[in-house]
């Protein structure tokens, strides 16, 4: 590399050593000028070949009308001790129920009671799990780093710290 007065000079990078055209050959082009393959197809789809899409092939195809693909998550449902407009709150048996947005009973009374006496929630305590008390419980979260449960999410780790933090309503 060529030096001037203590300045580096810049040398471009060479194409000398670059590969030849014939490392990747190029792909055939079997349409016809109106842009249709022979069989009818459009020259997009002509060179896509079936055995790279696993998914245009018939014989790959879910025939079952209960499949469901692969990469999807089974949608919940309504069960037994749920109902559609106030989901009931999550409880491991022996542990208390981890709260979430749309819970609602003494359990978010108290939480809410909780996140007031820290100065997090000026809302009413009415035992409805809203956004207020979602964004509360969020910012609890971020300002203990509290990063093992998802934001919003009143669970185990953030019920821990606070109820360390402050006495029983």
């Amino acid at each position: 590399m060529p030096s001037w007065g203590g300045l580096h000079l810049y040398d471009s990078p060479s194409r000398a050593r670059a590969a030849s055209d014939d490392v990747r050959p190029p792909v055939p082009d079997s349409s016809t000028e109106d842009g249709t393959s022979p069989e009818g197809q459009s020259a997009a789809t002509a060179t896509a070949s079936p055995a790279s899409d696993p998914a245009s092939s018939p014989s790959k195809r879910p025939t079952d009308s209960s499949a469901t693909p692969a990469n999807s998550s089974p949608t919940p449902t309504a069960g037994a001790g749920t109902s559609a407009a106030a989901p009931e709150p999550t409880a491991v048996e022996g542990q208390p129920p981890v709260l979430r947005l749309g819970d609602e009973g003494p359990e978010v009374t108290e939480l809410q009671s909780r996140l007031r006496q820290i100065g997090l929630y000026a809302g009413d305590i009415d035992g409805d799990y809203d956004r207020a008390v979602q964004g509360s419980v969020r910012t609890y979260q971020l300002t203990r780093v509290i990063l093992s449960e998802q934001s919003g999410v009143y669970g185990a780790a953030t019920r821990t710290s606070l109820e360390s933090e402050t006495s029983e309503p």
